[in-house]
């Protein structure tokens, strides 16, 4: 130290290797002997690298690197009720029970899945309102998608944006959420420690799961109105969305086979899969890999004539899509524990 005095000493700190003054630091006084601190104010589920320094007058020398990672933010619970679906093997696509059936339903093949939970409703308007507040606005914070919008606020019927923050429309706090881009769908379920459905297993869950040779059309009949709000029920006069027509509450009609409501109809629903016909996609539906540039959505809705509310059914679309129709459903993996 060529023998000069200790003018300045401390701890600095930074998300880089090899952290120095010019990075964020604290002063801890001068002289030689032992000092500590406390670090504060820190960014949660972040790698920091630490250093202790000491200046005098021919430089600055460094002490060794310490390296930690502070702990996370838990994980908000999604209030939603959820309901198991076991699984198991199925037909996935348009039979002879779903006729007729279009090009991008066939072939129908065997898909195997494993159990997960899906939400029991739709998720609502408050749901996704409460979403934004805790998050904080409207656009993607994050990764490769940072800065997309995740709805259109203040549709009719649908999120309000407030000096506040967000809320739902007057008196639609229960009515499925509408408006919602893929991206938003997508960033609500990993929020909740979620995520959307595969394709695979919205139509697994839509078919009844382990029932789904019972090869209803619609999720859980063949008679569309008894469990699917669609052009032919929704007219609305207290929710006219469009013509007189519009969502109805979460769960109005009858649930399916798994105690599921609103596969069939209210609102379509964003699945997590990129949009390519089953033989393009070679069978690997629970790969999210990019096949194009479009996503899914699956079940039809409250404007939709019954044939576009069947079962097997899909739907491309860019995930900036929107709409007074168009909302999703969480679904979560069921934990394995291994011993």
């Amino acid at each position: 130290d060529g023998g000069s005095a200790i003018v300045e000493r401390g701890i600095c700190w930074s998300r880089k290797p090899l952290p120095t003054t010019l990075d964020e630091k604290i002063l801890l006084g001068t002289g030689l002997g032992e000092f500590s601190c406390t670090l504060s104010n820190l960014s949660p589920g972040t790698t920091y690298f630490v250093r202790a320094f000491a200046t005098n007058g021919i430089g600055t020398a460094y002490g060794n690197e310490i390296v930690f990672t502070t702990l996370p933010l838990p994980i908000p619970n999604y209030s939603g009720e959820l309901v198991l679906v076991a699984g198991g093997s199925f037909e996935l696509g348009c039979s002879a029970l779903q006729m007729p059936c279009e090009a991008n339903e066939l072939p129908v093949h065997n898909v195997t899945l494993s159990d997960f939970y899906m939400g029991k409703y739709e998720v609502t308007n408050q749901e996704f309102a409460n979403f934004l507040n805790a998050y904080g606005q409207a656009t993607v914070k994050a990764g490769e998608i940072t800065g997309e919008n995740m709805l259109v606020e203040n549709l009719t019927g649908g999120i309000i944006k407030t000096e506040n923050g967000w809320e739902p429309a007057a008196g639609k706090a229960n009515y499925p959420a509408i408006g919602i881009t893929w991206f938003g769908a997508n960033e609500f379920c990993a929020f909740y420690g979620g995520r959307l459905p595969t394709e695979a297993e919205w139509e697994f869950a839509a078919k009844g799961g382990i029932h789904a040779t019972d090869g209803y059309i619609y999720s859980g009949s063949n008679q569309v109105e008894i469990v699917a709000i669609y052009a032919g029920n929704s007219t609305n006069a207290s929710n006219n969305l469009e013509n007189g027509m519009g969502t109805f509450t979460i769960g109005s009609l009858a649930a399916n086979q798994l105690g599921v409501f609103d596969l069939s109809g209210n609102v379509n629903e964003w699945v997590s899969d990129w949009y390519a016909d089953y033989t393009a996609k070679l069978k690997s539906y629970l790969s999210d890999t990019p096949i194009g540039t479009q996503k899914i959505y699956r079940g039809g809705s409250w404007k939709d004539a019954a044939t576009g509310l069947k079962v097997t059914a899909r739907y491309p679309a860019l995930p900036n899509f929107n709409g007074n129709n168009l909302g999703f459903r969480f679904v979560k993996a069921v934990m394995v524990i291994t011993k």
